[in-house]
């Protein structure tokens, strides 16, 4: 039997066993950019103090992440390198966080933080290809939740949140996308 999440009044299904995902309408399409206040690059000074970017659930809808898409562009990208920065010393970190926004829920660089560009590798897979350039290389990174054990849920109120605690400053541009769907919290979901 196929186990499906389905959220009354939309089109929007999860299939866990075929790890399937149905359309979705546009009034429930979750395809936001991380934010620090009103900024979206993520090339910020967070050696200092650290720097976070964050999707806040709002308060009276659920999301769900199918996936995370990032990228980095900036001179120089190799594997042992951030960008094309030397490897960092803090690292970013990546995190589900409590209505508290204190109370980590899940840490998924708890093992290992972000420091070197392979080590998006550990998240994505192969989905993190380095296109080298006359100028600019670019590393776009695709993380594929609903493939990684399925979708990252955030009840209202609840942050999706990625620290920056390193000097960015010198690359060129990051930035880090939610993709998924986004549902009123009251809507009934069928029983298990």
């Amino acid at each position: 039997m196929t186990d499906v999440l389905l959220w009354a009044g939309t089109t929007r299904a999860w299939d866990a066993v075929n790890s399937t995902v149905a359309p979705i309408h546009p009034e429930n399409d979750l395809d936001v950019l991380l934010k620090n206040g009103a900024t979206i690059n993520m090339n910020v000074n967070g050696g200092s103090t650290a720097v976070a970017f964050e999707y806040p659930s709002p308060e009276d809808k659920v999301s769900i992440i199918h996936r995370s898409l990032a990228v980095i562009v900036d001179a120089g990208i190799r594997p042992a390198k951030f960008g094309g920065l030397s490897a960092l010393s803090n690292g970013l970190l990546i995190e589900m966080v409590d209505t508290d926004t204190t109370t980590i829920l899940k840490d998924h660089t708890a093992d290992i933080a972000i420091k070197r560009n392979y080590d998006f590798y550990l998240l994505a897979g192969i989905d993190a290809p380095i296109i080298d350039a006359a100028g600019d290389d670019a590393m776009p990174i695709r993380w594929s939740h609903y493939k990684d054990g399925g979708p990252i849920l955030l009840e209202p109120g609840q942050i999706f949140r990625v620290t920056v605690r390193d000097d960015l400053r010198n690359i060129t541009e990051m930035y880090w996308k939610l993709k998924g769907g986004i549902f009123n919290a009251t809507q009934s979901q069928p029983a298990a």
